[in-house]
């Protein structure tokens, strides 16, 4: 999928074919990335879309560690969630520590 900055001068691609997960709830993800993006949803800069891009690339990393990943959107429950951001908080607590110092 190619996204375009605000101003039309920049643009990247974003490739979903390599995640893991089930096609199922890839296509889910996709269309929500997709509604997310798109012009006028909220997100104005290419930076903002890679966050977006990154966090489902981190959940498919996840998702692949369980024994039974879903398969579908509505199968994706809040334990899973709750898993992913646990399994993220060491990381999440070693890029807000230096910022926390003063």
């Amino acid at each position: 999928m190619r996204c375009f900055s605000q101003d039309g001068e920049d643009q990247r691609d974003y490739d979903f074919s390599r995640l893991r997960m089930a096609p199922g709830l890839r296509d889910a993800l996709l269309a929500a990335f997709v509604r997310r993006t798109a012009p006028g949803a909220g997100l104005t800069s290419l930076h903002s879309v890679n966050k977006v891009h990154s966090v489902v690339v981190r959940l498919d990393r996840y998702l692949a560690t369980l024994a039974w990943p879903p398969t579908q959107l509505s199968r994706l429950s809040a334990e899973h969630i709750e898993g992913f951001y646990e399994s993220r908080q060491h990381v999440d607590n070693v890029r807000v520590e230096p910022f926390r110092v003063r």
